[in-house]
């Protein structure tokens, strides 16, 4: 990710600072402190990962601003001379936060375009002496359907967020491996990763034992952490929507802890690591459909659309009579025709279902293949051509010492039609499904071919 500086604004006094990191490992900025009197005394940044950057003194007030998962910095206003005088932020959200400090110094006004903030630089020592703004493009964001349960534990080590330094790519959760004895020392997670394939993210030191990893199966997630803490992790146990547990890794120090969001399941853990595990969090995702059954469907007859589509000539025969009288002419010929099943499904209530429709919507059971997307409205369509071969027969009465050509006409009916299903959701924080009586959808755009004679 490519980071641009703005220059400096201020003096030469104090030391320098610079906040560059890893803008991807790190995430966005969350939190901007501002303690503040006749001027700016010190500026402070908290990021996604849980990283806490602080320069200045201790003077003045202070101010907290606090920014929405989605929300950035795009414009910063300022007075300066020989220090920072004052400060005010502007969001992508329209917000405004300042201004901070006295109304000393020059103006500036810092636009970053169809940029963001990224982080600060500049000089500090009782006060912020001079400030200036790296910038680029916007970090990756935690997704609405996230809940982030701060760390329970001490503040030793340093701050991680396996889903920030992921790029927020992270999928399942396949494994976890704790490493204990009277305290957790070390956590390696396993996770899919929805742009590629698994990656582990350890943290903590080699004290204590290995234990077994705990693998969780296909159909399984974490939806309870459990444990003790105190000035660290002293013990922890998670708890699956099979009902299935962990044993309790740690020993029996500290105070209780249980760590759950409603209808939903673990994502990622956030915490505070070094030679063991100070302190765990969790990022909790909204709990989505895993798979649907359908058990019955039924198709609104009464709502049918039905608009006939181009025909097709699929052979032609020549009905000859040689006799003087007109006669009935007849023959068999094999005529091979494709029929078409081009099924697209539209389901507003988060269901998607692609299946399968034979001639006059027979749908068996067998045929029906079911997908479910969570918080969309999800479209998906399916085609299906299929080759057949059937006797078709041509009749017709033809005058004495005459000849009359049979074309054999494929015509195709195309049909739209609603149903309502009774389906069983099964959902990834439970184990049991639920059941929904009134899933709407229509099966649109299915072909049916008919086979017709025209004579000339």
């Amino acid at each position: 990710m490519t980071t641009f500086n703005t220059p400096s604004y201020g003096g030469n006094g104090g030391t320098a600072f610079s906040d560059t990191h890893d803008l991807d490992g790190w995430g966005r900025i969350t939190q901007i402190s501002v303690r503040h009197g006749s001027g700016v005394d010190a500026i402070a940044t908290t990021y996604a990962n849980g990283q806490f950057l602080s320069h200045g003194g201790t003077g003045g007030v202070l101010s907290l601003i606090t920014l929405k998962d989605d929300e950035f910095i795009i414009r910063v206003g300022l007075r300066s001379g020989t220090n920072l005088d004052s400060i005010t932020f502007y969001t992508s959200k329209g917000g405004t936060y300042g201004p901070y400090g006295g109304s000393g110094g020059t103006p500036h006004n810092i636009d970053v375009g169809s940029n963001v903030l990224h982080c600060f630089f500049g000089r500090t020592g009782s006060r912020v002496d001079a400030i200036g703004f790296a910038y680029g493009t916007k970090p990756p964001v935690a997704p609405a359907s996230v809940t982030r349960l701060s760390p329970v534990g001490g503040s030793g080590g340093s701050p991680f967020d396996d889903l920030a330094i992921s790029g927020y790519l992270l999928g399942k959760i396949t494994q976890i491996k704790v490493r204990s004895g009277s305290r957790v020392d070390r956590i390696e997670t396993t996770y899919d990763r929805t742009n590629g394939g698994p990656i582990t993210y350890t943290h903590g030191g080699n004290g204590g034992s290995d234990n077994p990893p705990f693998i969780l199966n296909s159909d399984e997630y974490v939806t309870q952490i459990s444990g003790r803490a105190g000035s660290r992790l002293d013990q922890i146990k998670f708890i699956l929507n099979s009902g299935r547990e962990s044993i309790s890794y740690g020993g029996s120090g500290g105070s209780p802890f249980n760590l759950k969001a409603d209808g939903s399941v673990l994502k990622a853990f956030i915490g505070r690591s070094g030679s063991a595990i100070d302190a765990l969090g969790a990022n909790f995702a909204t709990a989505i459909p895993e798979r649907i059954e359908i058990q019955s469907m039924v198709f609104e007859m009464p709502e049918f659309l039905i608009s006939e589509s181009g025909r097709t000539s699929l052979t032609k025969i020549e009905l000859v009579n040689n006799q003087s009288q007109p006669q009935t002419v007849s023959s068999t010929q094999t005529v091979t025709y494709s029929n078409t099943d081009s099924t697209t499904i539209s389901i507003t209530n988060q269901a998607s279902v692609q299946f399968k429709a034979v001639t006059n919507f027979i749908v068996e059971k067998g045929e029906l293949t079911v997908g479910y997307m969570f918080g969309h409205t999800y479209a998906t369509q399916s085609t299906t051509t299929t080759q057949f071969s059937t006797a078709f027969t041509f009749s017709a009465t033809v005058p004495g010492h005459s000849t009359i050509v049979a074309s054999c006409i494929a015509s195709q009916d195309k049909f739209d039609v609603p149903w309502t299903a009774t389906a069983l959701v099964y959902y990834q924080n439970q184990s049991q499904p639920t059941k929904i009586s009134d899933l709407k959808g229509k099966l649109s755009g299915v072909q049916v071919t008919k086979l017709s004679a025209i004579y000339s």
